[in-house]
């Protein structure tokens, strides 16, 4: 598995890849941010097929995930967590404090992966998602 940043011929299997995780942004945002210098894309490939992506943002010297997703026939074989490794060790090779993000309270799996990958809820946003369910803001200090 290669971990690489994002090339323009990626974004329709991202959108398509997101649409099945998140459905909400199209392949059109998608071709948007990564022509936006806040946003940073990378990819996880094997075999010319993409099994996943990590968008995130670099906030003075924190890292900000604010989307990751697994190609459904990849899912819990490793490749969230390879993207998460290989975010971690860009931000400890050009010194960033960390890594925060957002997760919500019913995501028990995504909670999880990232609990294993080493990050501690600091915060929660009450009622964020659909004026019903929390948001958990979690960080991974270096």
């Amino acid at each position: 598995m290669l971990i690489r940043d994002v090339v323009e011929k990626d974004l329709p299997e991202i959108g398509e890849i997101a649409k099945k995780a998140f459905d909400d942004y199209s392949v059109e945002d998608y071709l948007k941010m990564s022509k936006d210098p806040n946003y940073n894309f990378v990819v996880a490939e094997s075999a010319g097929s993409i099994l996943g992506f990590l968008m995130y943002l670099k906030i003075d010297d924190e890292l900000e995930i604010i989307k990751i997703a697994t190609d459904e026939k990849f899912k819990r074989q490793g490749v969230a967590t390879k993207l998460i490794e290989s975010m971690r060790d860009f931000g400890l090779k050009f010194n960033h404090s960390g890594i925060i993000l957002e997760v919500n309270e019913i995501n028990e799996s995504a909670r999880k992966l990232y609990e294993k990958a080493g990050f501690k809820q600091i915060h929660v946003r009450k009622k964020y998602y659909h004026g019903t369910e929390d948001a958990i803001i979690m960080e991974l200090k270096f």
